[in-house]
């Protein structure tokens, strides 16, 4: 996987992000390490020239969640857990409330829900306007090693309604869902893609805005995923601060819109008139008229 980024960065100038690395080094061959590799392009001249990487180990994380699973959450180990929520839910909100797009705000949040929760695969649906659609974003979190490849391609051709799909479920509800009975609960919209795939756990969490559902962010594991109060709340405290971020966004489109309209309108007009804000007194829009008139720049 980490060989296909590389060429992937020099040959297309694609970046991947946060690719899972094992092994062991030359000083220490009886304890094994972990990393997450992300590849950047270098250009020169408007072309790929180098590659750029940045690794952070990930051992101590690996190890402790392994501790938690073998043997069960000590008060220290409790402790340990929350502070690693903690620090998902910083980073989750850190880089949302200044995301230029619900596209980039959600990619982030995919990967990082996964890399922290143990989800393999992870996708958002944005909903329709009519409210019982769901329709497929390109932002995904997968594991690198390619086995959700076909579940990736055919998820992002997925067109699905408020009916008794996974994510639909979720939709109707307004509330978290998880998959009771694997595989049947992603059939048969998704048929060919979880043939040959073990998918054990399956969630589905909406995104809700005032009384509206705007989006709905499923998971996938190869592995059980326990259904905990952390969890539970982690994921609430996610969506909360996706929803903030659609609202922010939404309210921005807006803003600009109405901005456009009234240049649009200002532009048609042929009377000479200025906008000044009455607090400060700073001059904040003039006609072209008017700067015809005062031999001002416009």
């Amino acid at each position: 996987a980490l060989s296909t980024a590389l060429r992937a960065a020099l040959d297309l100038g694609q970046a991947s992000l946060d690719l899972g690395v094992q092994g062991r080094t030359e000083s220490d061959r009886v304890i094994e390490r972990h990393w997450l590799v992300s590849c950047f392009p270098l250009s020169a001249n408007g072309q790929a020239a180098a590659v750029g990487l940045s690794v952070r180990e990930v051992t101590g994380q690996k190890r402790t969640e392994r501790r938690l699973r073998e043997r069960g959450a000590s008060l220290k180990e409790q402790v340990e857990l929350r502070a690693a929520m903690i620090e998902m839910l910083h980073d989750v909100a850190a880089h949302v409330h200044r995301s230029e797009t619900l596209e980039d705000a959600i990619a982030f949040v995919l990967r990082r829900v996964a890399e922290y929760i143990g989800w393999s695969f992870g996708h958002a649906f944005r909903v329709s306007a009519s409210g019982d659609e769901l329709l497929p974003m390109r932002a995904c979190s997968a594991w690198p090693d390619g086995r959700f490849h076909r579940f990736r391609e055919l998820t992002q051709d997925l067109h699905l309604d408020g009916s008794d799909s996974l994510p639909g479920r979720a939709l109707a509800s307004a509330a978290t869902v998880w998959a009771d009975d694997l595989p049947d609960d992603l059939l048969p919209a998704r048929a060919a893609a979880v043939e040959g795939l073990p998918i054990v756990s399956a969630a589905a969490f909406p995104v809700v805005v005032g009384a509206r559902v705007e989006l709905v962010l499923e998971f996938f594991s190869l592995h059980e995923i326990e259904r905990d109060e952390r969890l539970r709340r982690g994921m609430e405290t996610v969506c909360v601060h996706l929803a903030r971020t659609v609202e922010r966004l939404q309210a921005e489109a807006t803003l600009r819109e109405r901005e456009e309209r009234f240049r649009e309108l200002a532009e048609s007009v042929s009377q000479a008139f200025w906008v000044l804000d009455a607090p400060s007194g700073q001059l904040l829009y003039m006609s072209r008229a008017w700067a015809e008139i005062a031999g001002s720049p416009q």
